[in-house]
């Protein structure tokens, strides 16, 4: 049995316990971005603690507080990247919210699982902030919707801007003012020739949370070994949901993240709505590689309620025929792999939506990768939900959704629906592993006479449409998210 210790070992040890404390106060802190002289990301004096990012990896580099930090050139190398707040304590507070606006340059970041966009746990059980009475981190029209319906109530107070406990001509005025307004949540936008090298990425933790990869962008989710980038890692979309509850006392999360892709986005897995979240990835134009698999039927930790459950969703937008989204690419075809991963479509699931939106060239097919020399996966969408616009598609040539290897499509969809006034067969070919379209028809002259009667939108719903305007940059992170 080990002697006990003497006042003197005691107090020893204290003292050396207080000098790694302060060594490790020296070394690492959190350093906010509060814009004081400009939004350039690069100016020290836009930084608390006038330590600029970048000048020690260990340090937590948080964007917050409703502000806009923009990056331009050079490349800056951090161990955290936080993009809106991480303080579960600022519940229903527009400054959590943060923006960061790339034009150029690189940024890496180095940390496992360490660049976190809407990063805050919002009680959404609390009275919403201001007029975003539908919760939707954004106030818009929606809002408005809710506060007609519930106009004159003294019970159900969503729309109860004003806290007066009835839904009132008050509170329209709360709307009024507050239109346009970002509630919470993060946002990394990328415009021109710039770069994000990240060890695990996570969009939409447990709020809202944008990455929008615009079309010179490039994004490599990648494992940081100390001196280079190698291997892949994840892309986490969507993280915790309110079907979640292993947290126990931790209500309102609320995960649900977007990312748009119009650039280059190299990945191994990508996981949409990982915990009961909402994850939508929505390529327009661009190409997504992923070495590993796309994961859309997994809720881990997640309550049997059917209620929670339903709040959960996992989607993937197709927009137009430009782009190219391959599953399960072998980074290196030259070298065979002895224990290549798994690299299947896991889509099995009823909260699983594929949406594909034609243009005049059709669509851009969703591709398992057959690779000849290792294991290719398979595409497993039993029971998942598939949603088509034809209407920009005027050709009677087939079109694939999905090519899988042969052998290697599992299942039908659940449900189909067409939007718009092409319609087509979904056709199954189990041999070649094809989704596709075929046999074409317009819903004809009947179909548009009906949607020509649909009574125009009020007055009111018109103006508050106009108001649109007043968003700036993209902000498309209340718009569009999988639903």
């Amino acid at each position: 049995m080990m002697a006990p210790r003497t006042p003197a070992q005691f107090a020893i040890l204290l003292g050396a316990l207080a000098m790694v404390a302060a060594h490790r106060a020296a070394w690492s802190q959190t350093v906010y971005f509060d814009g004081s002289v400009s939004s350039d990301f690069h100016n020290p004096a836009n930084w608390e603690f006038d330590t600029p990012p970048g000048a020690n990896p260990d340090d937590v580099t948080s964007i917050e507080d409703g502000l806009t930090a923009v990056y331009s050139t050079g490349t800056t190398t951090l161990g955290y990247l936080r993009v809106g707040t991480a303080d579960k304590g600022r519940i229903n507070d527009a400054t959590a919210f943060g923006r960061l606006l790339m034009t150029g340059g690189t940024i890496e970041v180095i940390n496992v699982n360490t660049l976190a966009i809407g990063r805050e746990n919002l009680n959404h059980y609390s009275p919403p902030l201001g007029a975003d009475y539908d919760v939707s981190s954004l106030v818009d029209g929606g809002d408005m919707l809710l506060w007609q319906r519930q106009f004159g109530s003294t019970t159900e107070l969503a729309a109860d801007g004003s806290n007066n406990g009835t839904v009132d001509a008050a509170d329209l005025v709360v709307w009024k003012n507050g239109y346009g307004d970002i509630v919470y949540g993060g946002e990394i936008v990328m415009t021109g020739a710039s770069t994000i090298k990240s060890n695990g990425i996570l969009v939409g933790e447990r709020t809202k949370g944008l990455l929008d990869i615009g079309p010179e962008a490039v994004v490599e989710v990648r494992i940081f070994d100390g001196a280079t980038f190698g291997g892949t890692e994840d892309l986490r979309v969507g993280t915790w949901g309110p079907a979640y509850e292993t947290f126990g006392g931790e209500p309102g999360l609320n995960g649900d993240g977007l990312v748009i892709v119009e650039g280059t986005l190299n990945a191994k897995d990508l996981y949409l709505s990982e915990h009961g979240a909402k994850g939508e990835i929505r390529l327009e134009g661009g190409t997504v590689n992923l070495n590993g698999e796309l994961i859309m039927d997994f809720c881990a930790g997640c309550v049997s309620d059917p209620v929670l459950l339903a709040q959960q969703s996992a989607k993937v937008t197709i927009v137009g025929s430009g782009g190219a989204f391959n599953v399960g690419l072998d980074p290196d075809p030259a070298v065979i792999d002895p224990n290549p991963p798994p690299r299947s479509i896991r889509a099995a699931a009823p909260t699983a939506r594929f949406s594909f939106i034609a243009d005049a060239g059709g669509v851009t097919p969703i591709t398992v990768v057959n690779n000849p020399d290792e294991t290719s996966g398979t595409a497993n969408i039993a029971t998942a939900k598939l949603d088509v616009n034809l209407d920009a598609y005027t050709s009677s040539a087939p079109l694939t959704l999905i090519d899988a290897p042969p052998g290697g499509l599992l299942g039908t969809f659940g449900a189909v629906t067409f939007l718009g006034s092409r319609t087509a067969t979904v056709t199954y070919d189990a041999l070649n592993g094809d989704v596709l379209l075929t046999n074409f028809t317009s819903a004809g002259a009947a179909a548009r006479a009906i949607a020509a009667a649909i009574p125009e939108p009020a007055a009111w719903l018109s103006a508050a449409a106009a108001l649109v305007g007043l968003r700036s940059l993209r902000c498309r992170a209340a718009d569009g998210h999988a639903t």
